[in-house]
């Protein structure tokens, strides 16, 4: 897939050379790792990814947040200024806020495309009914 000059390597551990779960690869060759949680995690998690991250050679890493991503408590500032000092750009995303900002940001059209998108993703990853319904609730005249 190469959506604007960009090559997506998907799902973790099928290649040697990914770090998280999922990689992103510019065309200038250039890496980010994406550690998609959705379940409760912790500091610790976040500096296994890290440490996994910089050893690769790689030097961005966005932790992708879903609804159940619940976090121990930890300053996920500090966390971002500690792992900087290192060379690593540390980002931190809830995917419902990326959602919605997309959303916001394309026309009808683009709307409709990407909801689709999103539900053949939801369907060929065999979604719980209970998202299902719920994203069919949600944008239903979109899909």
């Amino acid at each position: 897939m190469r959506p604007h000059g960009r090559t997506l390597l998907h799902a973790s551990c099928t290649s040697s050379r990914e770090v998280g779960d999922i990689d992103l690869v510019l065309v200038g060759g250039r890496r980010y790792a994406v550690e998609v949680k959705d379940k409760p995690f912790s500091d610790i998690d976040v500096q296994h990814a890290c440490e996994r991250t910089l050893s690769a050679g790689v030097g961005k890493l966005v932790f992708a947040l879903g609804v159940a991503a619940e976090r121990s408590r930890f300053h996920e500032g500090a966390l971002v200024e500690t792992w900087a000092e290192k060379g690593l750009e540390l980002t931190f995303l809830k995917i419902q806020d990326v959602l919605a900002t997309a959303l916001c940001i394309v026309d009808g059209e683009g709307r409709r495309d990407f909801a689709n998108g999103i539900y053949r993703a939801l369907a060929e990853m065999n979604a719980p009914d209970s998202v299902m319904q719920r994203f069919v609730h949600t944008f239903g005249e979109e899909t």
